[in-house]
C-alpha cells in the first residue's frame, strides 16, 4: 500500500564503500597538543607552588600583624603613668582596662600566626606523603 514515491529497499542506491581507516593515525595524539602534565597528590607543579605561596604569604601577614600589635601594646604600656593611687595596704595595679583591646588584638594575632604555621606544616606533610619534589615547593622569584 505504499505510494508511488516510496522506494523499496531493493531499489535504493548502494552507499559508496567507506575509505579504510588508518588506525595508527587514530591512536596517536596530535603533535601540536601537549599532554605531558605531571601530577603529584592530584596537583601539578604550578598548583603546588601556588599552595605554598599562599601558605607562606598568610604566615608572613600573620607575623607582621602580631609584630604591629605587640608594638602598639608596648607603646600603650609605656604611655601609662607610673603613679597610681590605691588605698593603704592594697597593692597598686596598672590600669589594665586601657590595654585590654590591645591585649586581645595581640592574642588574636598570635592565634592567627599559629593557624598559619599549622597550615604550612600540614601542607608539608601532605606534600611529603604525595612525594612532591622540593623544587615544586619553592616559591619562584617574581
Amino acid at each position: 500500500m505504499a505510494g508511488p514515491d516510496a522506494v523499496r529497499a531493493e531499489d535504493a542506491p548502494e552507499p559508496a564503500p567507506a575509505k579504510p581507516v588508518d588506525l595508527d593515525r587514530l591512536l596517536k595524539l596530535p603533535s601540536s597538543v601537549q599532554y605531558d602534565v605531571e601530577k603529584r597528590g592530584g596537583a601539578t607543579r604550578t598548583e603546588w607552588r601556588a599552595r605554598y605561596a599562599t601558605a607562606r604569604s598568610e604566615l608572613a601577614d600573620a607575623r607582621d600583624g602580631l609584630a604591629k600589635s605587640q608594638k602598639a601594646l608596648e607603646q600603650g604600656a609605656s604611655n601609662t603613668s607610673q603613679w597610681s593611687v590605691a588605698p593603704p595596704g592594697v597593692p597598686s595595679t596598672p590600669d589594665v582596662s586601657a590595654n585590654y583591646p590591645l591585649t586581645q588584638e595581640v592574642k588574636r594575632q598570635r592565634e592567627a600566626m599559629e593557624r598559619a604555621e599549622k597550615k604550612l606544616r600540614d601542607l608539608d606533610v601532605e606534600a611529603n606523603l604525595a612525594a612532591v619534589p622540593q623544587e615544586w615547593r619553592a616559591v619562584p622569584a617574581p
